[in-house]
């Protein structure tokens, strides 16, 4: 017998009992010369200390813990309090249409062909530049968007992109509607 440890006996298990759990098999690994089956002998027997039904509870509580935080969440943005709750819902908005945009926009690239790709970007430039000046203005003051109008567009494209791609799909590309 090896010991690793005073309080953790190593035993090869082909000389004692078999019954004991088998953590590292040699032959496994390719080496069947090797010691073979190792098992390791706690002093003491590790216990789950949840049952299941604890771990249900568990579950239950943080799933209605999501739930209730993502409908505060929600309400917040029904009702904002001020000017800046109001914009930074208006911003989640936003930033989701213009994620939804972009995989649109990437959808789309890969089913035309290289005329059609060309075409693609220089509508999208032209888009982005009619965004931008109706959307957003410069002054001595500074730089102003409004995230409203920029919301909007960004929705209108998307969903123009979404609709070039599915007609892509079923009567295939029409590069003159790029």
């Amino acid at each position: 017998m090896m010991t690793c440890s005073k309080r953790r006996p190593v035993t090869d298990l082909r000389s004692t009992n078999d019954s004991l759990p088998r953590f590292w098999d040699a032959s496994r690994f390719g080496r069947p010369d090797a010691l073979g089956p190792i098992a390791v002998s706690l002093p003491h027997p590790i216990q789950p200390s949840w049952n299941s039904k604890t771990m249900k509870r568990a579950l239950v509580s943080f799933a209605l813990l999501c739930f209730s935080t993502a409908a505060l969440a929600n309400s917040a943005c029904d009702q904002p309090r001020d000017d800046f709750d109001g914009l930074y819902c208006l911003n989640k908005v936003y930033q989701e249409a213009d994620k939804e945009l972009n995989e649109n926009y990437k959808a789309l690239v890969g089913q035309l062909d290289a005329d059609g790709k060309a075409k693609l970007k220089k509508g999208q430039i032209a888009w982005i530049k009619e965004r931008n000046s109706e959307c957003s203005r410069k002054d001595d003051t500074g730089f102003y968007v409004n995230l409203s109008c920029a919301t909007e567009k960004t929705i209108s494209r998307a969903q123009f992109l979404k609709d070039r791609s599915r007609e892509c799909v079923s009567s295939g590309c029409m590069n003159s509607k790029l």
